[in-house]
């Protein structure tokens, strides 16, 4: 129990570290950049390109949830409507700002349990969320990321170089994570991969990945078309934004203690952008602003799911009784 405390505290400490050098990083880039002497704030376009960019994201956070609703619905034997799910799934969305980055997965955990979900089926959801995020995004930013790994292997001068050491960065990063938590311990790894032998958790789950990849690439949509009010038209290919966003976001969701993946992603996303020759001072802006974006995102989502719990009638379960 000691050793189990002490590997979650340096793990706790080396992910605090890799966000203070992220956030010295943009701390960096502001001020040895001419971020500061930009006005594009005061732009009503991109100002508006913030607010739809969340809107897109808002999108992204539903697929998500489907994905996350079908799993739990595929093995729990309390059954939860698409209502009660969507509050949870929304409501606890915003617990990703509380310090730690699982604050989240274990409050829907929680309220689960509250409403009757087995801890298998609770706990089961929360684990298979985590792989299948760290699945879709590594396929995605592949994907997307392809051609632009392409030219910097072409051309390893270049400054798109960089790019390929994020992508295998990313790699490496999630293939050591699923390695750690799973193989490590074969009864974990049995525990985990025993539902999987059922037909329709199996099912559920290629369901779940596809709406997960799919919810990355609306992600990157979103950043790509708040890139056009900030950046300028064609200044961002979709297929790089996706891979980009891919990229940033999962290495940001797996550092632990990182707050939202606060400086981790934007770290990443700045360097991404800098080797795709955006500028410093750009690539910065878009970044902080594609954050802002989010977070609107994630207080719309929630804000969704309070409405819902608040105004939307429980649906009623049919009688069993029969007709005298």
């Amino acid at each position: 129990m000691k050793e189990k405390l002490l590997t979650e505290q340096r793990l706790r400490f080396i992910g605090w570290a890799i966000t203070a050098l992220a956030l010295a990083l943009i701390g960096w880039s502001i001020s040895t950049s001419d971020f500061l002497e930009t006005d594009a704030w005061r732009d009503p376009a991109v100002l508006v390109g913030v607010f739809a960019s969340a809107a897109i994201f808002t999108v992204c956070l539903c697929l998500i949830f489907a994905g996350w609703y079908l799993v739990i619905m595929s093995i729990s034997q309390v059954p939860i409507s698409w209502r009660e799910g969507f509050c949870i799934y929304a409501i606890s969305q915003i617990y990703k700002y509380v310090p730690s980055n699982v604050v989240h997965h274990i409050g829907r955990y929680y309220m689960l349990r509250q409403r009757g979900v087995d801890h298998r089926a609770a706990a089961w959801g929360f684990l298979t969320e985590v792989v299948l995020i760290l699945i879709a995004s590594t396929l995605v930013a592949l994907l997307f990321g392809a051609p632009l790994v392409r030219n910097a292997v072409a051309d390893l001068s270049s400054s798109t170089s960089l790019l390929l050491l994020v992508v295998g960065a990313l790699i490496l990063v999630v293939g050591a994570g699923i390695a750690a938590l799973l193989l490590g311990r074969r009864e974990t790894l049995q525990s985990f991969l025993s539902p999987f032998f059922r037909a329709r958790v199996l099912q559920a789950s290629i369901a779940a990945l596809l709406l997960h990849i799919g919810a990355r690439v609306v992600g990157g949509v979103a950043l790509w078309w708040l890139a056009m009010p900030v950046l300028g038209p064609g200044e961002l290919a979709l297929g790089g934004a996706i891979a980009v966003w891919a990229a940033a976001w999962t290495l940001g969701y797996i550092t632990p203690g990182a707050t939202a993946g606060l400086g981790v992603r934007e770290a990443i996303m700045m360097a991404a952008l800098v080797a795709l020759t955006i500028p410093v001072s750009e690539a910065t802006l878009l970044a902080l602003a594609f954050r802002v974006a989010t977070t609107l995102g994630d207080l719309l989502f929630a804000a969704m799911g309070w409405l819902v719990q608040r105004f939307v009638p429980v649906p009623v379960k049919p009688s069993h009784h029969s007709e005298s």
